[in-house]
């Protein structure tokens, strides 16, 4: 009779409050300390979608400059480009979207969304 093959484990740590495997990226984050967000976690402390929070780190103003600072480090996870946010960055991306809300509300007109063709 043939002994059966161990299970080989995941690589990564297992956290006290988890019962699955942590990414090396997320075990990378942890290690920072607290204070510091994976994107989806910034995105859902915002309250936006991870792929709308992506844009906005990337989308620049008219003037050619960012729209806001954040994130505050990158690094690399193979060949992903991981965005770790702070507190602050946090702070500065919700404060980004209460401007834009507080705009619309004042009736100005928001530079967002593709142009529409107008029906005369």
């Amino acid at each position: 009779m043939a002994t059966p093959k161990p299970r080989r484990r995941k690589p990564g740590a297992v956290f006290p409050n988890q019962n699955k495997q942590a990414s090396p990226a997320e075990v990378y984050v942890r290690e920072l300390g607290p204070g510091h967000y994976m994107l989806s976690e910034a995105a859902e402390l915002v309250g936006i979608a991870p792929n709308t929070l992506r844009r906005l780190i990337r989308a620049k103003g008219p003037d050619g400059k960012p729209k806001v600072k954040a994130p505050s480090l990158t690094g690399a996870q193979g060949a992903m480009n991981q965005y770790i946010f702070t507190d602050a960055d946090v702070e500065e991306i919700k404060s980004y979207y209460k401007n834009m809300y507080e705009n619309f509300v004042a009736g100005q007109k928001l530079p967002v969304g593709r142009p529409r063709a107008r029906r005369s």
